[in-house]
């Protein structure tokens, strides 16, 4: 990891209208509180697990603060940007170790509210790190193996190909992580399984929410009912997705 800033910028023009165009940019800290306030809003509004969970937009913020710290120091942040408003369109956040528990124990520490319900949803997600290994080899470097932690796009840009466009982009140009060899990607809806699917990531396996419990309680029992008062798309499991690109380096 460097502690200077990258400075990149690149085009995208909308996939749906060609005269709307994105710049990507990394992620600088002074986008950081809007973009942890960006995150906590589209996960704790248009994500039925998270709402299913009781998670607020404050508890969120306590989690999303802390990756935005991270990824911006690391530079494993990266934003799109409306071209001529500046307005925030699309955010992407990358790490290059994931532990679920791990990652987020700081932020749980600051919240007893926030601790029971994460821990709960740890619960239901025990298979996580167990599959990852499983999926990566212990002689990697740091920078080899690339986790998507968090993408967001705001609804009014929804359709215009742009979480794609930034994976693809980690992929293939960023100057930190083009080089990577495997890449997870973690996602609780179709649409960014999609994304993910496009830029050649395969699903490794699903975890049905249904099946989800912890002491011996179903952790989304009222899933369906929330999914469905919100007018939300229902969201049926977690996908753990996958690409190893080592043999082909």
């Amino acid at each position: 990891m460097t502690e200077e800033t990258l400075n990149y910028c690149v085009t995208y023009v909308s996939e749906k209208d060609p005269m709307l165009q994105f710049e990507i940019r990394p992620l600088t800290r002074d986008l950081m509180k809007q973009v942890s306030d960006f995150i906590s809003e589209i996960f704790t509004t248009l994500d039925p697990v998270n709402i299913s969970l009781g998670i607020t937009k404050e508890e969120f913020s306590l989690l999303s603060d802390q990756a935005v710290e991270i990824a911006c120091n690391s530079n494993m942040g990266i934003v799109a940007l409306e071209k001529f408003s500046q307005e925030l369109a699309s955010v992407l956040i990358c790490v290059d170790k994931y532990d679920l528990k791990d990652i987020n124990a700081i932020a749980c520490e600051n919240s007893e509210s926030l601790r029971t319900k994460w821990n709960r949803w740890i619960t239901g997600l025990k298979p996580f790190n167990e599959i990852t290994n499983k999926y990566t080899q212990p002689s990697l470097q740091p920078l080899e193996k690339i986790y998507f932690k968090y993408a967001a796009t705001n609804q009014k840009y929804a359709g215009h190909g742009l979480i794609t466009r930034l994976i693809q982009f980690v992929m293939s140009e960023h100057p930190l992580t083009k080089a990577g060899k495997i890449f997870f990607g973690f996602c609780a809806n179709l649409g960014s399984a999609i994304a993910f699917s496009r830029c050649g990531l395969r699903t490794i396996t699903e975890m049905p929410y249904s099946d989800m419990e912890a002491d011996g309680e179903k952790i989304f029992e009222g899933l369906e009912r929330i999914v469905k008062e919100m007018g939300l798309k229902s969201p049926q499991a977690i996908r753990f997705l996958y690409l190893d690109r080592s043999e082909s380096n």
